[in-house]
């Protein structure tokens, strides 16, 4: 008989959803939090959307995302998304990299001066110069001293809290800072003599009456702890 039959099905292909999303700021020094908008498009209703945000924290089925990170390292997040018809599509997200903030550490010649006093810090951070920006806040109210390592004579006496500085030359832009040991400057004690007696001068030499040999001195001293006297025979 050659009986033939024929129908028309109609098949219907969903595309898959196309991702697209920015993140404002993807890196930072010791911790960030990132946000990532969607940009896709994509309707909420439509789509169901998920973020791995690579350290291995829970799934985050937000429509836009945020995220904290609370460790240095480099971090690959992936954005998912499935619509209704069961189409599934995924972004490679740019990585988050978050670097640690220099380590400062600085040794100090002293910490007690008297008068003009000055001091000497030897930078021991270990850090390149040419990669990082350092600068000193001698706590007196000078100007900040941008050299590697620090110097100041202190013109004047009292407390002063110094600190140094230190910024990254790129565009992590790290700083860090760290307090320096307290300085301290005092005035120098003073001394004078105010008279003597037993004997008389010959220029800064005083001599003694042959039948005496016997002097009493005196003097006016300010912020003395202690007094000494060399006699010059051999007696202090």
């Amino acid at each position: 008989y050659n009986c033939t039959g024929s129908d028309t099905v109609y098949v219907a292909v969903s595309p898959p959803p196309v991702l697209k999303a920015r993140a404002l700021k993807r890196i930072g020094c010791d911790s960030l939090c990132v946000q990532w908008s969607n940009q896709s498009g994509l309707s909420p209703s439509g789509h169901t959307f998920w973020w791995d945000y690579g350290d291995g924290s829970p799934l985050d089925t937000s429509y836009s995302a945020s995220h904290c990170y609370s460790q240095p390292g480099i971090y690959y997040p992936v954005h998912y998304a499935k619509s209704t018809a069961g189409c599934e599509n995924q972004l490679a997200l740019a990585p988050v990299i978050i670097v640690p903030s220099p380590q400062l550490r600085a040794d100090v010649s002293d910490t007690a001066l008297c008068d003009n006093g000055c001091v000497q810090w030897t930078n021991r951070s270990g850090l390149d110069s040419n990669f990082f920006t350092f600068w000193w806040d001698y706590g007196d109210g000078s100007l900040p001293d941008t050299s590697f390592s620090g110097r100041h004579c202190y013109a004047q006496t009292g407390t002063f809290y110094p600190r140094m500085y230190v910024l990254r030359n790129d565009s992590f832009a790290c700083t860090a800072q760290l307090d320096l040991a307290r300085i301290r400057i005092e005035n120098s004690p003073t001394l004078s003599l105010l008279s003597a007696e037993g004997g008389e001068w010959n220029g800064s030499v005083y001599v003694l009456e042959p039948e005496v040999a016997t002097a009493v001195f005196s003097w006016q001293v300010n912020g003395v702890n202690q007094l000494s006297v060399d006699w010059g025979d051999g007696q202090t």
